[in-house]
Order: C-alpha cells, then sequence, then structure tokens
C-alpha cells in the first residue's frame, strides 16, 4: 500500500498535463497573451487632462516637429525671438514698408557723405534766382571767343579779335527759343531765335577804355526774363579784351 496518495495522484496530473503539451497548445497561449496585452496597451490614452500644467520641456519635443499649424496665430512676438537670429532670409522678399523701419535710426548712406552739400560748397554759398549774380570777368586776347554770360536759354558769347592791327571785340546773343526778344541801350533791341543772333555790342580800340557797353537782358515765352548790365575794356590793362557784369537771373 502506497504511505502517499497524494503525491502519487499530483505526479499522475503532472504526466497527463506534458502528455498533452504540444507545440500547438503553446503557441495559442503566447497569442492569447499577445492579444490580451495588446488591447490592454490600446486602452491607455495620454490627453492633456493626464499632463501636469507647465510639466512639457523643450527636450521632450522631438526636433523638427513643431510646426506652423501647432501655433496659435498673433501669438509669437519680438520676446519670443533671441535678438540677432532673425536674418534677411526670414523675411519674405518685398515684405518690409517704410512703416516699418525706424528712420531715425539710419545714419547717412556711405557713398553720400556730400549729401548736404553740393561740390564741397555749402547751400550758403549759393544764390537764388532773386540775388543779383556777377558774369565775368571774361578775359579775351586776340583770336579767342568765349561765352560771358547764359540764362535760361539765352547765351551771351564775346569775341576779340585784330582787325588791321586795331583790336575789336564784339558779343553776340543767341536763344534757343523762338520768340524770344533782347533788350539793348537807346531804341532798338530785337527779336532773336535759334541761329539767328543778335550783336549786343561791337567796339575797337579806337575807343579804347573801360565802360558800360550793353545789357544782359532779355525775355522769352518760356518766362526766362534776366535783367542785367554788362562793362567791356578793350586794351585794358595786360587783357586784350574784357567783359565784365552783373545780372539777376
Amino acid at each position: 500500500m502506497d504511505s502517499h496518495p497524494s503525491s502519487s495522484r499530483a505526479g499522475r496530473a503532472a504526466s497527463a498535463a506534458r502528455s498533452r503539451l504540444t507545440f500547438s497548445n503553446l503557441t495559442a497561449v503566447l497569442a492569447l497573451f499577445v492579444a490580451l496585452g495588446g488591447s490592454s496597451y490600446a486602452a491607455i490614452r495620454v490627453g492633456s487632462a493626464e499632463i501636469a500644467d507647465n510639466s512639457i520641456r523643450s527636450k521632450d519635443i522631438r526636433d523638427g516637429e513643431v510646426r506652423g499649424p501647432d501655433v496659435a496665430k498673433s501669438t509669437i512676438r519680438g520676446t519670443d525671438v533671441r535678438d540677432g537670429d532673425l536674418q534677411g532670409r526670414d523675411v519674405r522678399d518685398h515684405t518690409i514698408s517704410g512703416a516699418d523701419v525706424k528712420e531715425s535710426s539710419f545714419g547717412k548712406v556711405p557713398m553720400a557723405g556730400d549729401a548736404d552739400t553740393l561740390g564741397g560748397r555749402s547751400a550758403a554759398a549759393f544764390l537764388g534766382s532773386d540775388k543779383l549774380v556777377r558774369v565775368g570777368p571774361v578775359a579775351l586776347q586776340k583770336g579767342e571767343e568765349r561765352t560771358v554770360a547764359v540764362s535760361g536759354p539765352f547765351t551771351w558769347t564775346a569775341e576779340c579779335t585784330d582787325q588791321d592791327g586795331d583790336t575789336h571785340l564784339s558779343v553776340k546773343l543767341e536763344s534757343t527759343e523762338d520768340g524770344s526778344f533782347a533788350g539793348s541801350f537807346g531804341d532798338g533791341g530785337g527779336a532773336v531765335s535759334p541761329g539767328a543772333p543778335i550783336t549786343m555790342f561791337d567796339g575797337s580800340s579806337s575807343t579804347p577804355g573801360y565802360q558800360i557797353a550793353f545789357p544782359l537782358s532779355a525775355s522769352a515765352p518760356s518766362g526766362a526774363a534776366p535783367v542785367g548790365l554788362a562793362f567791356v575794356g578793350i586794351n585794358v590793362g595786360t587783357d586784350d579784351c574784357l567783359v565784365n557784369g552783373m545780372m539777376l537771373p
């Protein structure tokens, strides 16, 4: 008679179980565990309520994952951008306007160092059209021809010549505008137009010296109307011919 009947029964049960344990049975059991584990995993979802406020940090987000649609409109401010990080390529072409720029922050353009002057001269060095201006002096030697004055469409030109040993000076006026008129002393004056100059002075060394000679006065249909006076000298000092004057342009 067996003195340990329970041990004998347990051994027989284990032997019977091993006889039924096959590959297919083991596979079925493993599949059951996987299925139950997968269902349990799928049932776990993390939402906003499960995340503590202020607990997600930059290092918890994969680089490059936060994009435009993830950011609320009109929420990025200047304080959110590190100084010096924005560059030209970060701004869309042709979108910056004058209203976006602080004008007082600009200095002078590097290539415009002479912006407050003209030819290195300040505005005080120039006279307005209502100021009397100097004409000349224009000194000529025999055989020379030079421009005396220019105002609007008008140009006065002087020529100094030798005529049989006599120094001769003539001054002519020309206009680029049709219908112009030149003033002169006495009853004179005359029409002047392109290609049709008129003589304003004609004298020689037979009347040497320095003298009031002709007006620097004319008018044009455009409204140009210089007013002035010219002096001439023939054989004065070292100059064969000399023209000097003043004019209101």
